[in-house]
C-alpha cells in the first residue's frame, strides 16, 4: 500500500468538529471589515448631527453647564470624559474635530486598532458629558465599539492591509473576542424581549399601534398606518417573531451560517424598512444594521457575484489610495522581549475578555431582576461598567410603549411686551395640535432632551434649560426685544386601552424670569 505525501504548504484536513467550532466561533474578516466601515460612518455622522448644535448641548452656555452635571445631577467618579475640561465652545470644537478625523482614520482601516481606542474614548467621553441627549443606540453604539476594539476590523478593505501585503491574509477573527460580540449583540434582543412583560405584546398584539401613536417619533408613513390597526397587530406578532428569531439565529449550533444569514437580513430589513420609514429613531436603525453586518458568515461572501462584486471594489479601492499614505508611518515602538511577555500579554488580555463578558451577563440579568441578583451582583461593583461605558440597559418599548405622550408650548413676554412663540419663534403661539410633532425638533437630540424633560426625575434640569433659553434669546436679539419671562406649557395627550386619545391637558411645566423676579409674585417664579 502506498501513501500519497501532502504537498509542501497545502492546507492541512480538518475535522468536522474543528470546521464546526471556526464557522459557529469566529467572524469573518471581510464581515468586520464591512463592520468597521459601517461604525466610522456611523461616528461620522453622529459627530455631524450632534455638531449643529454643539454650543447648546456641550457648552456651559448651553442647557446642562458643566458645574451642574458634576454637582447636581449624580455624576460619578468613576465617569470620564474630556469634554468636561473646558466649557468653551472652541474647545469642545476642537474634540469634536479630532474625533471626525480619527472617525475617517477607523473607516479606511489607517492605524485600524488605535483609530478604534481612540474613537471609543472619544465616544464615551461625550456620551458622559450630556446624558440627556443620549438613546438606546447610543448605548449600543458604545458597547460595540468597545467590544470592536479587540477585533481585526483592519484584516481587509483597509490602508492597513494594503500597507502589509507581504503579510497572509487574516480569513477569521479569534474566537473569544467573535464570541463576546455575537454575545452582545444577542442579548440587546434577548434583554429586549424579556422587559416586555406586558399582553400588549403576546395576547392583544396592539404594541406596535400604541408605539405609532407616540407623536414625538411618528413618521407620516407611521401615521398612515394607524388606519390599519389588524395589519398593525401583525406587525406586533411579526416584532415578537424577529427578535426571538435573532436571539436563535445568533446562538444557534445547528445550520449556523445559513441561519445567521437569514436572521441578518432579516433584522436588517427590520430595522431599516420598518423602524427607519414610521418612527424618528436618529441612527438607532442604522447601528443595528452595523451589528448585523458584522455577524454575516462565510457563507455570504462565498456567493459568485459577491466575489466579483468584491474584487471590483478591491481593485479600485487600490487605485484610488495615494501611495504617500501606504508609506506613511507614525512612531513605533518595537521591543524585543522574550516570549513569556507575549504569553503574559495574551493570558491578561483573555481574562479581560472573559471577565468583562462575564459581568456584562450578570449586569444584564440583575437590570432584569434586581431585587433578586443584587445580592450575587451588588451595586457597588457599578464602578467597573461607569469606567468601561459599557453599562446597558435593553428595555426599549418596555413593557409596553408609553402611553402619555404631547408637545411643547413655550410662550414668552419679550421687554416691549410683545408675546413670541420661544421655541419656534417664526411661528406664533398656538396651542393646537401640529400636524407632525415629531417634525418640531430639529434633531433627535433635541427631541431625546425635550422628551426626557417631562419626566418628574428630571425636573431638575428645567432651570438650566430656562437659563439656556433666556441667554440664547437674549444675546441674539436688541435690547427692547429681550425676553423677560416666558412658561413652558407641556400638551399631554394620554392614548386610551382602546386606541383612542383623550382631549390634550395643558399642563405648566415650568415658569421662568430671565431677569430679577417681581416681589410681589416670587413665591410663584423660578429663576
Amino acid at each position: 500500500m502506498s501513501i500519497t505525501p501532502t504537498p509542501l504548504g497545502a492546507p492541512q484536513p480538518t475535522s468536522k468538529l474543528v470546521q464546526w467550532v471556526r464557522s459557529y466561533c469566529c467572524l469573518d474578516t471581510r464581515s468586520l471589515a464591512l463592520f468597521r466601515i459601517a461604525l466610522g460612518l456611523l461616528l461620522l455622522l453622529d459627530l455631524i448631527n450632534r455638531a449643529r448644535f454643539l454650543r447648546a448641548h456641550y457648552t456651559d452656555f448651553g442647557v446642562l453647564p458643566r458645574g451642574p452635571l458634576v454637582s447636581e445631577f449624580a455624576y460619578s467618579e468613576w465617569l470620564f470624559s474630556l469634554h468636561l475640561v473646558n466649557g468653551n465652545v472652541f474647545f469642545q470644537g476642537f474634540l469634536f474635530a479630532t474625533a471626525l478625523c480619527f472617525a475617517i482614520f477607523l473607516l479606511f482601516g489607517f492605524y485600524t486598532r488605535l483609530s478604534t481606542v481612540i474613537s471609543w474614548i472619544f465616544l464615551i467621553s461625550l456620551h458622559t458629558r450630556n446624558p440627556m441627549v443620549l438613546q438606546g443606540g447610543d448605548d449600543f453604539l458604545r458597547v460595540l465599539l468597545f467590544w470592536a476594539m479587540f477585533l481585526p476590523l483592519g484584516a481587509r478593505f483597509s490602508v492597513d492591509n494594503e500597507r502589509n501585503r507581504d503579510k497572509p491574509l487574516q480569513h477569521e477573527a479569534p474566537p473569544l473576542t467573535s464570541i463576546a460580540l455575537v454575545l452582545q449583540i444577542a442579548s440587546v434582543y434577548l434583554f429586549t424581549m424579556l422587559f416586555k412583560r406586558d399582553p400588549v405584546w403576546y395576547e392583544s398584539f396592539t404594541a406596535v399601534e400604541q408605539a405609532l401613536r407616540i407623536d414625538h417619533f411618528t413618521t407620516p408613513f407611521g401615521h398612515f398606518l394607524l388606519q390599519f390597526p389588524e395589519l398593525l397587530r401583525i406587525a406586533t406578532m411579526a416584532t415578537v417573531f424577529l427578535e426571538w428569531f435573532a436571539v436563535f439565529g445568533l446562538l444557534t449550533p445547528i445550520f449556523t451560517q445559513q441561519i445567521r444569514l437569514l436572521a441578518s437580513f432579516l433584522l436588517i430589513g427590520f430595522h431599516l424598512l420598518g423602524l427607519q420609514l414610521t418612527m424618528n429613531l436618529g441612527l438607532f436603525p442604522w447601528i443595528c444594521a452595523a451589528a448585523w453586518i458584522a455577524v454575516l458568515p462565510s457563507f455570504f461572501w462565498e456567493a459568485p457575484w459577491i466575489v466579483r462584486f468584491v474584487s471590483q471594489l478591491s481593485l479600485l479601492f487600490k487605485r484610488l489610495l495615494p501611495e504617500g499614505l501606504l508609506s506613511f508611518s507614525c512612531l513605533e515602538i518595537r521591543c524585543s522581549c522574550p516570549k513569556i511577555s507575549s504569553l503574559i500579554v495574551k493570558t491578561a488580555k483573555t481574562g479581560f475578555i472573559l471577565f468583562t463578558l462575564v459581568y456584562v451577563s450578570l449586569w444584564n440579568v440583575r437590570e432584569l431582576s434586581p431585587e433578586v441578583v443584587q445580592r450575587y451582583f451588588p451595586y457597588s461593583m457599578n464602578w467597573y461598567a461607569r469606567t468601561l461605558r459599557i453599562d446597558q440597559r435593553w428595555n426599549m418599548f418596555s413593557p409596553y410603549p408609553m402611553t402619555d405622550d404631547g408637545w411643547y408650548v413655550i410662550e414668552g413676554k419679550l421687554r416691549n411686551n410683545q408675546a413670541v412663540n420661544v421655541w419656534s419663534p417664526e411661528l406664533p403661539v398656538s396651542y393646537e395640535k401640529p400636524s407632525l410633532v415629531s417634525s418640531m425638533y430639529p434633531t433627535q437630540r433635541w427631541r431625546k432632551y425635550m422628551m426626557n424633560l417631562w419626566s418628574v426625575e428630571n425636573a431638575q434640569h428645567r432651570l438650566y434649560f430656562g437659563r439656556y433659553l433666556c441667554r440664547s434669546w437674549n444675546s441674539s436679539h436688541a435690547e427692547d426685544e429681550h425676553l423677560m419671562t416666558f412658561n413652558i406649557y407641556y400638551m399631554r395627550e394620554d392614548t386610551l386601552p382602546d386606541g383612542s386619545e383623550k382631549a390634550p391637558e395643558k399642563v405648566t411645566l415650568w415658569s421662568h424670569y430671565c431677569f430679577e423676579l417681581p416681589s410681589e409674585d416670587s413665591e410663584q417664579a423660578v429663576t
